[in-house]
């Protein structure tokens, strides 16, 4: 389990969706797997993404922020 945070103009470089050119200042993490599954050749991987205190954002009557993540072979 990694916990870690998106600081703006640091980690936080936006979507991708038009502004490319600062996407991969984004968190980026390499993931190895090394059992497979079956005699199929294939594996499983989870992943999962949440956000902390949003109970406390929601009663300052703060949204949720948007998350989203990207993988790459």
């Amino acid at each position: 389990m990694f916990h870690g945070r998106w600081v703006p103009g640091v980690t936080a470089a936006g979507c991708g969706n038009g502004d490319n050119e600062r996407f991969f200042k984004n968190s980026q993490y390499l993931i190895g797997i090394d059992s497979m599954g079956d005699s199929d050749n294939t594996c499983t991987m989870m992943v999962a993404l949440m956000q902390k205190d949003t109970r406390r954002r929601r009663m300052h009557g703060l949204k949720e922020l948007s998350i989203g993540f990207a993988l790459f072979k």
